[in-house]
This record gives structure tokens, C-alpha cells and sequence, in this order.
């Protein structure tokens, strides 16, 4: 079961359903005009995943028996041993979630109709393509104006 599920996830990593299901999906969720819908749909891909989940199958099965034989339970030991062992790939995971975002435009461009919500690429491709039109028709009155 555990290899099926193994499997299907990192099938996903090549093959994408598309920008409409995605954009259902994201409504679904109620992650538009949302601050997460820019957050989960990147730090919960595939690759983080796998990335997460080879780490915490490294972590030796001992640990956790010890604490187990200590009288730990199921919550003790993930907060107090596999937490802290998993920090750094929780930290790598939202560095490369950041790194991420950081240049995307499409989100917001699909998702966000509040302007208090659109990101600084957002902003500045909105400003280039104004520029472009009242270049575009500072051209055409310029070239009108001469004939």
C-alpha cells in the first residue's frame, strides 16, 4: 500500500493535470483571493515529499523505540525527537518555497482579484505593460499627428 501511494505521488511529478483543474482545485480549497494560495500549492509538491520523506525514513528506528520504551507516546515522540531531527529540511523545504514564489506572477495573475494581495512581480509586470501601451499609443497619436 505504502508503495502505491510512493509511486502515485512521484507519478504526479510527471504528468500535470493542467491550469484548469489546478484553478477548480484552488477554488475548492478557498485558496484564492488567499494569502495560502501562494504558499501550499508550492511547499506541498511531490518533490518536497519525497525530499521530507527519505529524511524521516533515515532517521533511525531506535530512537524512536527508546523513547517508546521510556513510556513516550505517538505526539511526544514526533514534537520531541523527529521534529527537531527534520528542522533542516523543513527549513530547505521553505527556502526553496520562497525561492519559488519570488519570480511567480501566475498565481496572482489567476488567483487574486484584491489588490492588497498582489505580490511585487505582479506589480511591476502590471507597470511594464502600461508602459508598453502608452508607448504603443504614443507612437500611433505621433505618428497620426504627422500625417
Amino acid at each position: 500500500k505504502r508503495k502505491f501511494w510512493y509511486r502515485f505521488v512521484v507519478a504526479t511529478m510527471y504528468f500535470n493535470a493542467g491550469i484548469i483543474p489546478w484553478y477548480i482545485t484552488m477554488m475548492n480549497l478557498h485558496l484564492t483571493n488567499n494569502f495560502w494560495g501562494y504558499i501550499l500549492p508550492v511547499a506541498v509538491s511531490p518533490f518536497y515529499i519525497v525530499l521530507c520523506k527519505t529524511l524521516v525514513e533515515s532517521i533511525p528506528r531506535e530512537l524512536q523505540d527508546a523513547a517508546e520504551m521510556d513510556g513516550a507516546g505517538t505526539l511526544k515522540i514526533f514534537f520531541q525527537i523527529i521534529t527537531p531531527l527534520i528542522k533542516p529540511i523543513l527549513a530547505t523545504v521553505a527556502i526553496f518555497t520562497a525561492v519559488t514564489q519570488w519570480n511567480a506572477f501566475k498565481d496572482t495573475l489567476l488567483l487574486v482579484t484584491d489588490k492588497r494581495l498582489y505580490t511585487l512581480q505582479f506589480t511591476l509586470y502590471q507597470y511594464i505593460n502600461q508602459a508598453s501601451s502608452l508607448k504603443a499609443l504614443a507612437n500611433n497619436n505621433a505618428s497620426s499627428a504627422q500625417m
